[in-house]
């Protein structure tokens, strides 16, 4: 793990680093300094450097002249460089000769480098690293201090502050190398069951297996490993029971599971065959403790932020770990875009997302129109919040990783299900609350209640805060809930603590001005409409709630270029200026927001391109189609994931949200003008066309050619929308048996910097292309 903190300065003598020669004293970890410590060591300020995990040590001597590279550490010598080279192998105490270096590279096992300028203190130093010196190196430099003032107290806040904070100050590209591989231990199950809150169980498991140990537990089927309980959870598809032999065979030395009323007689016949076989009344509540407990509670010295409510949540969660990266905080994320420590994928054992295969992205710039592109290589999660194991999993993972912070979106159906339970919520965010975006797995009022629940259970005012949107007409209710902590509220037009003084909106980007009971800031974000601005202050909101400085929350916000298909702007510097939008909006009323939102930027004209998925409710099509006629001003209406529905079909479903005056004009027409070119004669082609022309609805089936025509029609001020997917990189078609589905990659974002690198080539055509079809000038 690489350890560092945050900048703190010491001054003293008053001497410049910049004109005197500078020597460093290179020291093994701190905790072994205290065994030989170097005489002259209350002479010195320690500071520490990077800590990279090598057995070997190198120390290169850097021209004192190089002053652009005097701040590089880390770096292993290149070879063959022999000049001021010394290889140890484990040394107590290392000094280069030079009294002329500026800087030297370390890479070793925890190793500190202690600078010296003369015989006197450095008069600016940098506390960058997490530093532990043992008792008897502290007392030596606080004598050593004592001369100067505070020095000493202002050492050991910095170091106090370090140990708590223990972020890293940059974030590589690729770091997996610095997570310690996590062991499997072996734990008695009948300990577990105990400290889960199942005494009786766990008195059964000892009286017939005695000290019986599992060394992991699991719910994926797949990823069973040889010791683990395996928890069969049923779904809509396969019956629980039907997993058990499979996980037996696979290792698995237990299983559990949810006890079924209606087949006594088939757990009889199992528990003959499986020893233990552990029955629960609920499978997630089981999950989620046993979880908690075997992972030792790994929420339990995080700062854990919770995003609930009806939309915003994945832009939310992502501006809050943005802050907590400023805040150089080690931060982990679970939401439906991703779950991630750091800048690492995790897959849902908790652990670093690897592949062995080519990913596809990374070879190519598009797919081709008309064919399927093969899915490899790439990064994805369910879009759901993992189920109640997974989670604990995923927490644990970023705990053993170095995890201070985590940022966990909370859907209230996953809260009703116990996937979300026995998790250490710092912070409970609520952005809003809307029955249209509800699902239907339960009725308003469980949506609302199991929000609530959230911030019900926060309890602890000294360290638990709730955010509010005021501006919901639900805000009443859940500061009601949450009135155990204390509350910061935001709204749009202030009568809030967080609200925005003035909003200025473009095609391009958001300019707010924020008041905050702490001053005011100015942010300039990529993310569009009024919809981001309250996701940018609820961000903010979280932010002051646990005092992170001003300066910090702005970088982080800014810091945020995009959110993985949540109005996503898609900018390849194209002429004329024209903006992309790429958006998950996949129920009539975000789409209505979305576009409601884009219009008040001030664009002349919005084309939008939509489709929507086969295999899901026929009449959210027809309204989806309803919205994009009313508040677009061209559609070109195309496929999304068709699956086992034809892809015509699903095109159709949409069409039939045009208004029937509309439609009826073209009644008695031997074929409907709404559908692709491709499915009517070609003598019939020039009528479609000029229908579709004349009402600025087209059908285009092949959605990389929906997009390109979208992207070639544009003009200046103008905003293409490419709704319903974003940042989902796949489609679903029937294979052809009506059995399986095959999977192509296919990415919005990807489609559209094609199209928009493409533009120069059409603009040597010279076409006029405001209206399709386009047409030579």
């Amino acid at each position: 793990m690489m350890l560092s903190g945050f900048g703190v300065g010491f001054r003293g003598g008053g001497c410049n680093c910049a004109r005197n020669p500078v020597r460093r004293l290179l020291l093994r970890s701190p905790a072994q300094a205290t065994r030989q410590p170097p005489s002259d060591l209350t002479k010195r300020c320690i500071r520490p450097t990077q800590i990279l995990r090598s057995r070997s040590v190198i120390v290169r001597a850097i021209d004192a002249d190089d002053t652009d590279d005097a701040d590089d550490v880390g770096g292993e010598a290149d070879e063959g460089e022999d000049e001021g080279e010394v290889p140890v192998e484990d040394p107590d105490i290392i000094e280069t000769e030079s009294v002329e270096l500026e800087a030297v590279e370390v890479v070793g096992d925890e190793i500190v480098a202690a600078e010296i300028v003369g015989d006197e203190i450095v008069g600016e130093v940098e506390f960058d690293g997490d530093l532990d010196l043992g008792d008897e190196d502290r007392e030596l430099l606080k004598g050593n201090l004592q001369e100067g003032g505070d020095e000493f107290e202002r050492f050991e806040r910095a170091r106090m502050a370090d140990q708590f904070a223990s972020q890293q100050k940059e974030i590589p590209e690729e770091q997996e190398w610095y997570y310690a591989d996590v062991a499997r231990e072996e734990h008695q199950l009948a300990e577990i069951l105990h400290f889960a809150g199942y005494e009786e169980l766990a008195e059964k498991v000892r009286e017939n297996f005695g000290d019986f140990k599992i060394s992991g537990v699991q719910s994926d089927l797949s990823l069973i490993q040889k010791g683990d309980l395996f928890f069969a959870e049923g779904t809509e598809y396969y019956d629980t029971f039907e997993y058990i032999p499979e996980a037996m065979r696979r290792g698995a030395v237990g299983v559990a599971c949810e006890y079924r009323e209606d087949e006594p007689d088939r757990q009889e016949e199992l528990a003959v065959f499986v020893e233990p076989l552990l029955f629960f009344p609920d499978i997630q509540e089981a999950m989620a403790r046993i979880g908690c407990v075997f992972y030792g509670h790994p929420t339990k010295d995080m700062n854990v932020v919770g995003v609930t409510g009806s939309t915003g949540k994945t832009t939310v969660s992502w501006l809050i770990r943005a802050i907590f990266f400023q805040h150089k905080r080690s931060t982990g994320i679970i939401c439906d875009t991703e779950h991630a420590m750091l800048n690492d994928h995790l897959d849902s054992d908790g652990n670093i997302w690897k592949t062995n295969e080519p990913d596809v992205a990374k070879t190519r710039e598009a797919t081709t129109p008309y064919h399927i592109t093969e899915y490899t290589g790439r990064y994805w999660v369910e879009k759901t919040i993992p189920n109640a194991l997974q989670t604990q999993k995923l927490l644990g993972g970023m705990a053993d990783r170095g995890a201070k912070a985590c940022v966990i979106e909370c859907p209230s159906v996953y809260l009703m299900q116990a996937h979300l339970k026995y998790i250490n919520y710092t912070l409970a965010v609520f952005t809003n609350l809307s029955p249209h975006d509800m699902g239907k797995e339960a009725s308003f009022e469980q949506h609302t209640s199991a929000m609530a629940n959230l911030f019900q259970d926060l309890d602890d005012p000294r360290r638990q805060r709730a955010i509010i949107n005021l501006d919901d007409e639900h805000a009443e209710e859940f500061i009601q809930h949450a009135s155990k902590v204390p509350v910061v509220t935001y709204a749009l037009n202030g009568g809030a603590d967080v609200y925005s003084l003035t909003v200025k909106y473009t095609i391009w980007d958001t300019e707010i001005l924020i008041h905050t009971p702490v001053g005011k800031i100015r942010v300039v974000t990529a993310l569009l409409g009024e919809a981001n601005v309250m996701n940018v202050l609820a961000a903010v909101a979280a932010g002051i709630s646990i005092n992170i400085p001003l300066k910090e929350i702005l970088d982080g916000l800014e810091a945020v270029e995009a959110v993985p298909g949540r109005g996503e702007v898609i900018d390849e510097g194209q002429e004329p200026e024209f903006s992309v939008v790429v958006d998950n909006a996949q129920t009539p009323k975000r789409l209505e927001q979305l576009l409601d939102n884009i219009r008040n930027c001030g664009v002349k004209r919005i084309l939008l391109v939509l489709g929507c998925k086969g295999c899901e409710n026929q009449e959210l099509r027809s309204q989806m189609g309803k919205v994009a006629h009313f508040k677009a001003d061209t559609v070109f209406f195309t496929n999304d994931s068709p699956r086992f529905d034809s892809p015509n079909s699903v095109i159709d479903d949409m069409i039939l949200g045009i208004p029937e005056e509309v439609r009826d004009r073209y009644a008695l027409w031997v074929f409907n003008p709404f559908q692709d070119p491709g499915r009517v004669p070609w003598w019939f082609d020039e009528y479609l066309r000029a229908a579709q022309k004349q009402t600025r609805r087209y059908v285009v089936e092949d959605r990389s050619l929906a997009i390109r025509s979208a992207i070639g029609t544009a003009q200046e001020g103008d905003v293409v929308v490419i709704a319903g997917r974003g940042d989902e990189d796949f489609q679903e078609f029937d294979d052809g048996s009506g059995e399986d589905l095959l999977k192509g990659w296919f990415d919005d974002r990807a489609e559209a910097r094609d199209a928009l690198r493409k533009l120069p080539y059409l603009e040597k055509a010279n076409l006029d292309r405001k209206e399709i079809p386009w047409q030579r000038q």
